[in-house]
């Protein structure tokens, strides 16, 4: 104890320039020390895994983990050089924001990384999704993020929180008016992300409308036509109109999977079994027509001069 004290005792004697010499040299002794110790042998394990969001995920990290060691040394160091306790006092709230800022940067980049992952462990393999619904629920939530650690941060630094949002709420307000369409739209996009009713791909028809959708945007979808016809609808549409997904072939929710449906007129002297055979011969030789589900046929009208077969498949997709 001895040691320690006559060590502090040297330190403090030591000319102001020396100790800021030595904050600085101690900063950077910290950064090489975390980077050989905990960075680098981070970085080996995550070549070894075979998961790729580890690889995005150590970088920014190690960045933020650099500018927490650099804060903490710049605090300590403070500490160690300021006298006057009410200067210190003065700035210690800002480094507890500048804590909080950093701690929420570290939250924010890890859900922009691992809720996809997390998001697609939860989605059902043969379940339609819609296309850029998970990075619209990752941009709510890293705004949140940034929202709770801003506001625990000006409470740190003691700023007066409710003319701010009181401000905030008038602007809201004014901007909510006259952006309503607009506002209404970007809502209704977070509505399709979490109803997921079709996704980029898929063969829909709204109001008489048939296309592919081309792109699912934040205010409209837009859907390309046989005709190679740009459609673009407005999400409000979308969400209040009735939906056909010709995506959902054989009722069982599978993507990119297109009901194939045929009617055959044969004459009245053709066997019934016959035709039944030939059909689902042909279907089931057919490269494009799928396994499962297995084909049908079926007679569906009885016409004056013809007996009417209809003819079901499925294929795989749309081209």
């Amino acid at each position: 104890m001895e040691l320690i004290s006559d060590l502090q005792d040297y330190l403090d004697g030591l000319p102001f320039i020396v100790k800021i010499a030595l904050c600085i040299l101690g900063v950077i002794v910290a950064i090489v020390g975390t980077r050989l110790v905990l960075i680098s042998p981070w970085k080996e394990i995550v070549k070894s895994s075979s998961a790729g969001w580890d690889d995005q995920l150590v970088g920014p990290l190690s960045i933020r983990l650099n500018l927490f060691i650099i804060a903490g040394g710049a605090h300590l160091s403070i500490m160690w050089l300021v006298e006057n306790d009410v200067d210190y006092n003065t700035l210690q709230p800002y480094f507890g924001a500048s804590y909080i800022m950093i701690a929420t940067s570290i939250s924010s980049v890890s859900t922009k990384i691992l809720m996809p992952v997390i998001l697609e462990q939860f989605q059902k393999k043969d379940a339609v999704t819609v296309s850029g619904g998970n990075p619209f629920l990752v941009i709510c939530t890293r705004a949140a993020l940034y929202f709770v650690g801003t506001y625990f941060a000006l409470m740190e630094l003691k700023v007066d929180l409710f003319g701010i949002l009181a401000s905030l709420t008038l602007i809201s307000l004014i901007l909510g008016i006259a952006m309503k369409q607009t506002i209404s739209n970007i809502a209704n996009s977070f509505l399709l992300a979490i109803d997921r009713p079709f996704e980029v791909g898929d063969r829909i028809e709204i109001e008489g409308n048939m296309g592919t959708v081309v792109s699912i945007g934040v205010l409209s979808t837009k859907l390309l036509t046989r005709d190679e016809k740009l459609l673009i609808i407005p999400n409000n549409t979308i969400v209040y109109t009735d939906i056909v997904n010709h995506a959902r072939g054989g009722g069982e929710g599978i993507a990119s999977r297109k009901s194939l449906v045929i009617d055959i007129g044969v004459s009245y002297d053709e066997d019934i079994n016959h035709v039944k055979y030939t059909l689902l011969k042909l279907a089931r030789e057919s490269p494009h027509c799928l396994e499962k589900p297995e084909p049908r046929v079926l007679v569906n009208e009885l016409d004056e001069f013809t007996k009417n077969f209809r003819l079901f498949a499925w294929v795989e997709n749309y081209n």
